[in-house]
């Protein structure tokens, strides 16, 4: 994972999909630190906040408060 992957929209798209989590919440942080595109913002927030609902799911149903 590296700041080049901020440089073209449509890659970074595909690219994302192969990052973990805590990956996706470093480069929307650059993002938003740096740039601030819109469009970048918006796309990184909603695959990091799949990847939340995805965690915190999962940890639910394990403790079984499910």
């Amino acid at each position: 994972m590296n700041e080049q992957m901020l440089d073209n929209f449509h890659q970074m798209v595909k690219d994302i999909k192969a990052l973990r989590e805590d990956q996706v919440l470093s480069l929307l942080r650059l993002e938003c630190s740096t740039r601030k595109r819109k469009e970048f913002v918006t796309r990184l927030h909603m695959r990091f906040n799949k990847l939340r609902c995805a965690r915190e799911r999962a940890e639910l149903l394990e403790g079984g408060l499910l």
